[in-house]
C-alpha cells in the first residue's frame, strides 16, 4: 500500500477528529454502565473501565505540562516546517508500545495509576476535558516541528 501524505492541515483535521471520535467512543460505553458495572474488576489484578478512563487522565495530567513546554520551547526556538513531521526511533517505539492491542504490556509507573474513585460523571467530564485540551495544544503546535526542539 503507497504512503499517503497529508498536508499539515489535513493531518490536524484527522488528529482532532481522532480526539473527538475516542471522546465520543468513551461516552458510548459508559452510559449504559451502572456505578457498579462502571467500577467492576474481573480480579485484582485487572483493572475497571473507571481504572482505565483514570489511568487515561492522570497521564494527561503528566503530559499536557509537558507538551506545552515542548511547544514554548518549539516557538522561540522557531522551529516551524510543513510536515510532515516524523518521530526519531525512540518516539516510533513509545508510540507503538501504547497502540491498542500493543504485543508487550508493561505496568504503569506510579504516576500514571488510577487515583482515588470518582463517580463515573467526574470521570468522564475530565476525560473529555483532556480531549479538548489535547485538541487545544494540537491547534497551538500546528506547523511546529516539536521533534526539533528537543
Amino acid at each position: 500500500m503507497p504512503t499517503v501524505h497529508l498536508t499539515l492541515a489535513e493531518e490536524n483535521h484527522v488528529l482532532r477528529a481522532q480526539f473527538e471520535d475516542i471522546s465520543a467512543a468513551a461516552t458510548a460505553l459508559v452510559a449504559p454502565l451502572s456505578d457498579e458495572q462502571f467500577g467492576w474488576r474481573p480480579d485484582e489484578q485487572t483493572w475497571s473501565v473507571a481504572h482505565c478512563l483514570e489511568h487515561l487522565n492522570a497521564t494527561a495530567r503528566q503530559y499536557l505540562p509537558r507538551l506545552d513546554e515542548g511547544v514554548a520551547e518549539s516557538i522561540r526556538m522557531g522551529v516551524y516546517g510543513e510536515g510532515p513531521f516524523h518521530y526519531n526511533w525512540i518516539g516510533r517505539l513509545f508510540v507503538r508500545l501504547n497502540e491498542p492491542r500493543a504485543k508487550l504490556r508493561m505496568k504503569a509507573p506510579a504516576a500514571f495509576q488510577p487515583g482515588v474513585p470518582r463517580s463515573r460523571q467526574e470521570v468522564l467530564a475530565a476525560f473529555r476535558a483532556y480531549q479538548v485540551q489535547y485538541v487545544d495544544r494540537l491547534h497551538q503546535a500546528n506547523g511546529l516541528d516539536l521533534a526539533r526542539a528537543v
